[in-house]
Formats: C-alpha cells, structure tokens, sequence
C-alpha cells in the first residue's frame, strides 16, 4: 500500500453520490451473465481469479484518507447459491436484494462475485461492483475478457496473466488539456446563462424502482427510414420528442436533459476502469422549426458535449457556475448493439440497485430487433402510471415527427386516450344542476349541527354557529341596500372567521374579495377602495363589519346565491407588471369543489394554511361545505415546519396543502427530529414546479 492515488474526476463524482446516499447500495452496478452451456465453477473460479490478478483496476480500494490503492492479489472464493428448485420472482429477489447491499467502502474489495444454479440445469454468474471501479462498459470489457480466459482454461491452455496497466497509467500520469479545459468551461458556462438561477430540488430519498418497454416495430421503421433520409441516429429523435414533451408540460423553450457519455476511444472499449460522465445538454425548443432540425441541433449539441466529456464533469459545472441541487430531472444512457463486446458464452441481464440521484432516468438499448427502454425513476416522485403516461406520449410524438417532419408548434401533445379522458372532463351535461357551495353547506350544517366546523388558535365553532353567524351576515348585508351581486372585501387574516365571512357574502347575493391584512398599505387600500364594503376583524379597525363582534339577532335561513352570479373575485400575482381581477362564478366554484370532493373526499381534518389571496386557499377554507373539520394555521406559521408538524399531530390532520418548496423543508425537519405525522393521508403539492 505504498502508492496511492486520488480520486480521477470520475470517481469522485462516484464517491460524492455514495457520501449523500450512505448505505443505500446506490453506487453499485453489475447483473448476471447465464450460461447457454454447462460451466465448470472451479474452472470458473480459477478464470475469474486470473482476471482479477491480471486487472489491478479491480483491486482498487479506498483508505481512510479517500485516497486509492492496489490491494495485493490473493485467490478469492466465490459462493454458490442453489435456485434450481425456485421460481424466477425468488431468484430475481436474491439477486436484486444481494446486489443492493452496499459495500464496506474503506480498506475491502469494492467488487463480489457469486455463481448460481438456476432450474431446467442452467447455470448463471452474479458480479457487482462499486461505481468507482468501473462502469458499464468496463462490465462488458470483464465479460469478454473472463469469456476468454475460460476458453483458454477449456482448452487445457495456460491463460496470460500479465497485467493490464492502462488505467492505472492514467492515474498516474494523467493528461491534462488546459485549452480543452478552458473551452468546455466556457461553453458550458453560456448554455447556463439561458436557464434560470435557480436549479431542480436537491432529492434526499434515492428508493427507485424501474420498468421495460420496447418501441413498437411500425414506430422503429419509420425512425429508421427518417433517420436514413437525414443522416440522425434514433437517440437524436428520442431526445427531440423528449425535450418537445419536457418543454410542453413545463411551458418553457429550454430544456436540459442529463446526457451520459461513454467517454472512451473505440480503442479504448476494452480498458476496465471508470470512464462514464453525464454532462448537461440544453435544447431550446423552438415552434418554428420543424422536427428534423430539432433533431439536428440536438446531434450538433451531443457531439459538441462529447468532445468536452474528457475535460470535465457535472460537478465542475454546477460548482463554477453556482448552481445549488440537481442541474436536471432527467438523464439519458444511450447504447447501441456494436458498442459493446460480443457475450459469446451467455446472456447478460443487468440488475439496478433500486436506488438512484436522478428522479427519471432513461436507459436506451439499441439490438438487432429494436430499442428497448428502461426507465428508473424515484418512488417517492412519481408512480408507474406516470412512467407509463411519460412513455407513451414520448413515443406518440416521435411517430409524429418522422411521418411528416412537421413544425414543432404543430406536433400534437395529446394521445387519443388523453383526448378521450378530457371528452369526459368536459362532458359538462349535469353541470347546471349543480348546488351552489352555500346550498351544500346549508344542508351538512343541518344534518351534523354539533360537529366541530372550524378550530382556529383562539376559537372554535360547531356546524350550527358557522350557519348561524354567515346567515346573520347576510342579514347584515341585506339591510345595507347593496346593489345585487356587489363585491365585499374579506379582510380577517388566517382564522375561523373567514369561511364564516365567505358563505355570509354568497348567501346575500354578492361576491367577496380577500384581501391580506399583512399586504402593503397601498394594496390594501386599493383592493378595499374597489369593494362596496368591508368584513374585517376589530382589531384591524376601519368602516366595517367587524365579524368578531356580531350579536346574532337574525339567524334565519338566507340564500340569495346563484349558479350564474359571481362567488368570488380573486387578484392575480401581477407578474406581468399589473395585478388583474378574476371574476368566478357560483357554478364554477361549486363544479371544482365538488370534482375535489368526489375525487379525494374534503369530509377529512383539513389544516388550513394557504393565504387567502391565492386561489388555492378556496379548497380548503370551502371544505367544511362538505362536512370538514377545517384547522386554521395561525398566519405566519405557514412557514415554520416545526409548527405544521405541531399541528398536523395536535389535531390529527388527514389533508393538507404544501407548495413543493415548503414541503422539502417540512420533510427535513421532520426527518432531523424523527417526528412522524401518522394521520396524515393525503398531502397536495401545486403552485411551484414539481418535475
């Protein structure tokens, strides 16, 4: 253990992804090679051992200094695992399991091997091995070389031994070229420019599971002859309809895409060590141009980044440009059938580790009877419906595409079953007969009068109060001779008073507009001044109806609510520089709640925690016209984890609204405390990007 070496910009890009997901095997490769005839594992054994002794690439181990060095040979055993009597689910398990276990990193073999006997007298050989050992062309490289050996052995021939140095040659001198260097930082530097500041969120859980899919033969051969008549290769279209798909459900021109490259000579495809880099390709999608010169920019684009593979890497990347979190969402693995050594003596079937970094991640083969996908993704992001949907509309588009090489702006997104699901949203026939949201309140508070409605930090009111106090509101607001269908400004904060203020609004006939006591004096101001009067709490003071101080006098049924008038108006973000108003109607409101109500049930504990200027509140302050209890956050507590965790568990909270932001930084508490939150069923991310 005199020499040792660091860690090549490869490695330790291996090295980062173990030390943020420890223990979780997520850096381990490998799969199984069964054999088309019976094997000798003795002689097997002896063949693997050779190649070990000839290879000191594979003997690399890590220190305690995260340096490397050559551990010295010694004849290893493998074990042997009898499975002739199991089904293929149990062996897949084995396998799965076995090569999921992480390895000891520091001073122990960062590789294993073990031999299986399968049913019907096959006979199968399992290998794994750290990332930073190799990738997967160094998998193939060891199978062709191990194939050999044993032939050799076979033979009664005495195999050579001497060893291949290569890779440790590149360690020890390696070249450095400084133009190349300065190039690629520089390119790589412009194509961030075109992107946001900010980056995709940085993921802690890594659990992944993966599914198959192979092309369709009609879609293959269209591809095929496209790609003829444009000098492409089909990896240019699969990115093209990616990045059209990417750019459609993100409504944004550039897309970048995780590209992995093999980053090897041809001369060098038999050379066991750790070569792969994934660098970031941005594709600008552009309406105008048609699918073919998409499919061109994104070849001149991959050929570009394959030239800068060798001088640098990811982290490089993100570090010189400041980019926190993951640079993209999404990575591609592309391999064709002659990239790769020949297995002659079996097939090769490669296991995942059920783990990964990358929340989707494509791997393409390219065989003699077409392309196979396998797609790994994150369980805890998306669910194989998703993967599902994701797969087929990347396929429906690229069909598109190499028929008639239309603009990209004319490439329909939606398949035939999307088309058909959305006839059946918009089968709006029942739609009029819908109550209105004050009709449906009006009848739960009759049938669960005692039921707690609402809870807020300071007070609570049963069914029958809500009813009582919004009917007296509307008495109020009655008597003041407003004109029909005027707007009310609700200006109370976060608290149970609220959705009392709302119903109360409605059911006189008018409309309500939030307003947030926390906004600017001037946007307050304006909103109030467009209003003809104003329902706020005492202590806000001003001209108004303080619905904290209401002497119920005039409890009696009021409804003037109608399916065609106005609910509610809303003020839009004003990103585009001016805030606009949004006029909704009873029957628009009252469709959305009740397809949320059908679809997951609001007759649930409901924190309330979304600010009432944003739409998204409505859901939660409008449930209890479906039998909710409705908990209302404190305002200002929206943004303190360790309170939603507080109340979620104090009131045993089943549904609960987070901007996907807040709710990484709710995880993380909740996850540095150990605090479980065991009532909680249904969690609802929106107004950020999920992807």
């Amino acid at each position: 253990m005199d020499k040792t070496y660091p860690l090549n910009d490869y490695q330790a890009s291996m090295f980062n992804v173990e030390m943020k997901y420890p223990g979780t095997g997520i850096c381990n490769i490998g799969g199984t090679l069964t054999y088309h005839n019976p094997v000798d594992f003795k002689m097997l054994s002896s063949a693997l051992n050779i190649f070990i002794q000839a290879t000191p690439a594979i003997r690399l181990r890590l220190n305690c200094n995260n340096r490397l060095y050559i551990s010295d040979f010694y004849p290893r055993n493998f074990p042997t695992y009898d499975f002739s009597h199991k089904s293929q689910e149990e062996i897949d398990l084995f396998i799965s399991k076995w090569l999921s276990e992480p390895f000891e990193l520091y001073d122990n073999d960062l590789f294993e091997y073990c031999f299986l006997i399968l049913p019907g007298d096959k006979q199968a050989l399992c290998m794994k091995m750290h990332h930073i050992l190799g990738d997967m062309v160094a998998v193939f490289s060891f199978l062709d070389k191990l194939g050999n050996i044993y032939e050799q052995i076979l033979r009664g021939e005495t195999p050579d031994v001497s060893e291949d140095k290569r890779y440790i040659e590149t360690m020890l001198h390696p070249s450095v070229d400084y133009k190349m260097q300065d190039k690629a930082k520089a390119y790589f530097s412009s194509i961030m420019d075109y992107l946001d500041s900010s980056s995709s969120q940085d993921r802690d859980d890594s659990v992944a599971e993966s599914v198959n899919y192979k092309l369709p033969g009609a879609i293959y051969r269209l591809i095929r002859d496209f790609c003829a008549q444009n000098r492409l290769a089909p990896i240019h279209v699969f990115y093209a309809a990616l990045s059209i798909y990417l750019s459609g459900i993100s409504s944004t021109q550039d897309v970048i895409i995780g590209s992995v490259h093999a980053n090897r000579l041809k001369k060098h495809m038999d050379i066991f060590g750790m070569y792969a880099n994934t660098l970031p390709l941005m594709v600008q999608v552009q309406s105008k141009e048609n699918f073919s010169e998409l499919c061109r920019r994104i070849s001149a684009g991959l050929l570009k980044i394959m030239r800068y593979s060798a001088h640098t890497t990811l982290a490089q990347i993100t570090k010189e440009n400041r980019i926190s979190g993951n640079l993209f969402d999404v990575s591609v693995s592309y391999v064709t059938e002659g990239f790769l050594p020949e297995i002659k003596n079996g097939t090769w079937k490669i296991y995942r580790s059920g783990h990964s970094e990358v929340p989707i991640r494509f791997y393409i083969h390219e065989l003699g009877d077409g392309i196979h996908y396998e797609v790994q993704y994150l369980c805890s992001i998306y669910t194989k419906e998703y993967i599902d949907s994701l797969i087929s509309h990347v396929f429906h588009i690229m069909e598109q595409g190499v028929i008639n090489n239309p603009p990209v702006e004319e490439i329909n997104l939606l398949t035939d079953e999307d088309i058909h699901a959305y006839a059946l949203l918009n089968d709006t026939a029942d739609i009029h007969n819908f109550p209105t949201v004050c009709e449906l309140f009006g009848k739960m508070a009759l049938q669960n009068p005692d039921k707690i409605a609402l809870v807020d930090e300071n007070i609570s009111f049963t069914y029958r109060q809500a009813l009582e106090m919004s009917n007296q509101i509307a008495h109020l607001l009655e008597q003041m001779s407003l004109p029909k269908g005027s707007v009310a400004a609700i200006m109370t904060g976060r608290c149970a008073y609220l959705p009392i203020a709302m119903l109360g609004v409605m059911k006189a006939g008018h409309a309500f507009l939030p307003v947030d006591p926390r906004a600017p004096e001037k946007v307050r101001n304006a909103s109030i001044a467009e209003c003809s009067v104003l329902l706020t709490l005492s202590k806000y003071g001003g001209d108004g109806i303080f619905v904290d101080k209401i002497i119920l006098q005039n409890t009696g049924s009021i409804d003037r609510s109608e399916s065609c008038s106005a609910a509610y108006r809303m003020k839009t973000s004003g990103s585009t520089g001016t805030s606009k108003t949004v006029e909704i109607s009873h029957l628009s409101l009252s469709a959305r709640l009740q397809w949320m109500h059908n679809r997951y049930g609001l007759n649930r504990r409901i924190l309330q925690k979304t600010v009432s200027t944003f739409d998204v509140s409505l859901w939660e302050l409008l449930s209890i016209a479906f039998g909710a209890t409705l908990v209302v956050l404190p305002d200002g507590a929206e943004k303190l984890p360790d309170k939603i965790a507080q109340w979620i568990n104090e009131y045993r909270i089943e549904m609960v609204h987070f901007v996907p932001s807040m709710l990484n930084a709710f995880l993380a508490y909740t996850r540095a405390h150990n605090i479980k939150c065991p009532s909680l069923r249904i969690p609802f991310l929106s107004r950020q990007p999920c992807l």
